[in-house]
């Protein structure tokens, strides 16, 4: 669909550029701790196997990753091991996911659907906040919304060969990290649905392509016997609670645990109790989106092109629900501990259920005035909580010690350093929180290399998390 210079267009365009500007001011003080620090020497590792490896990372399951993201860390640290380019390279990635998701949602969806799925994914906490990190997660936007692209052109046009699109989506994403694989749960949904009218020559090479890039895997496994080891006894609801915060402000919630209400004291005083109830409404909206798609399956439908339905249901909003469903059906089944960036995987579900809430009561006046507000709501304390992260170099619940941090006190060292001298540092983290001592020792010791010669000094820095100032400090000592 070609699309025009129209409002629509221009406010689109509006929030992609307010949504460009707070991730790119994040990306100056972005998070650097041990899982970056561990991505960044996984590059290094398989470069030196020259990319023979069958295998990434341990995940939650007790079972190693798929090897590609390591592979692509390998391509990335051939280029630089400096972490804020190689943080931007991720940082241009999901903004080019932001921007197929925002044309997407344009030429698909009702004008006002559109505006505010664009809103809510573009101007909300979880992915401004997953978009500057050096994750494996955060390279699955870009490829499901180009698996959402082709499925929906599946759906829409019949145009059968997406069907191999969607595969090798599917093996790209699951090859960088395990909750990719739940693609395949979707695709083998869309096989059921469409068996009668997609040729079996698709599937089969489909079917083929997905056996052979995932038998060196699988042998691997085999090999170690290292399948199911790890599995969580009980199954945990937590799931529940996270899906409302990656859909809301209280996203933030996980990343300051008990310190959210003193932080938003702190950045809006009185105002919080204005701005934070209306801040959290959005989990209403999500709430209202996923009980509108569970009555909808519960009619016995999947996924459904008529006109009738596409009227209520567009396509997008089928494929987010029955997404959103596998996914947390998955987790449950196989009991795996989820942290919330597991989540990135349903990008951009969250935004397209939740706008769909929010148009139930955005036929009414109150309701439109209730939207505005609680967009506007979110905007302002998302805008406090990054400025209050930069001013106090992280914080030690999730966050760590900010890059922009250690940077500065790395700059403080070689002020110290002397010809001819070299430190031997150690590094102290002082109370609860976050204490990535590899992480923070890799920016530290940049340039404090030791020459054949020189006086080793021992030295240490202290670094702590000051709870009445709201910021990192930290104390030099020779030893």
């Amino acid at each position: 669909m070609k699309i025009s210079l129209n409002k629509t267009a221009a406010v689109l365009v509006l929030i992609f550029v307010l949504a460009l500007a707070m991730r790119a001011y994040q990306l100056t003080f972005f998070e650097f701790k041990t899982d970056q620090n561990t991505a960044i020497s996984l590059g290094l590792e398989a470069r030196a196997a020259h990319f023979l490896i069958a295998h990434g990372m341990r995940a939650s399951l007790g079972v190693d990753n798929p090897p590609l993201f390591p592979i692509v860390m390998g391509v990335l640290t051939a280029v630089t091991v400096d972490p804020a380019r190689l943080t931007f390279f991720f940082f241009i990635i999901n903004l080019l996911a932001l921007a197929l998701a925002i044309v997407l949602f344009y030429c698909t969806l009702p004008r006002p659907y559109a505006i505010l799925a664009a809103a809510f994914l573009g101007l909300f906490p979880a992915f401004t906040i997953y978009s500057n990190n050096i994750w494996a997660q955060c390279l699955l936007p870009i490829l499901i919304i180009l698996f959402y692209i082709s499925l929906y052109r599946l759906i829409k046009f019949e145009l059968w060969q997406n069907f191999i699109y969607m595969s090798l989506l599917a093996i790209v994403a699951a090859q960088i990290h395990a909750s990719g694989f739940f693609l395949f749960i979707l695709i083998l949904m869309v096989a059921i649905v469409y068996w009668k009218k997609i040729d079996r020559r698709l599937i089969f090479v489909s079917l083929v392509a997905i056996v052979i890039s995932f038998l060196p895997y699988v042998m691997y496994l085999l090999g170690n016997k290292a399948l199911g080891k790890s599995l969580v006894p009980d199954i945990s609801t937590q799931i529940f609670t996270l899906h409302l915060r990656m859909a809301s402000f209280d996203f933030f919630r996980n990343y300051f645990r008990h310190d959210l209400n003193q932080i938003l004291k702190f950045i809006t005083g009185g105002w919080r109790f204005v701005l934070c109830p209306l801040a959290f409404i959005p989990q209403l909206f999500f709430i209202g989106g996923l009980v509108e798609y569970f009555r909808w399956l519960f009619k016995g439908k999947i996924f459904d092109q008529s006109e009738g339905s596409l009227q209520e249901y567009p396509i997008l909003f089928q494929i987010s629900g029955v997404f959103i469903l596998i996914v947390t059906l998955g987790y449950l089944i196989l009991r795996v501990p989820t942290p919330m960036h597991y989540f990135i995987v349903l990008f951009p579900a969250y935004s397209i259920l939740t706008a769909f809430g929010a148009l139930r009561i955005g036929r009414f006046v109150w309701g439109r005035c209730l939207i505005v507000l609680s967009i506007l709501a979110t905007l302002i304390l998302l805008v406090g909580v990054l400025r209050f992260l930069d001013r106090a170099g992280g914080h030690p619940s999730e966050y760590g010690v900010s890059y922009k941090s250690l940077i500065a006190w790395q700059r403080e060292i070689q002020e110290k350093k002397i010809p001819g001298q070299c430190f031997d540092l150690k590094v102290h983290f002082i109370g609860s929180g976050k204490a990535d001592v590899p992480a923070a020792l890799a920016v530290l010791n940049k340039n404090n290399t030791c020459s054949v010669g020189d006086k080793i000094i021992p030295a240490q820095m202290d670094i702590s998390w000051n709870d009445k100032s709201m910021r990192y400090e930290h104390k030099w000592s020779y030893l």
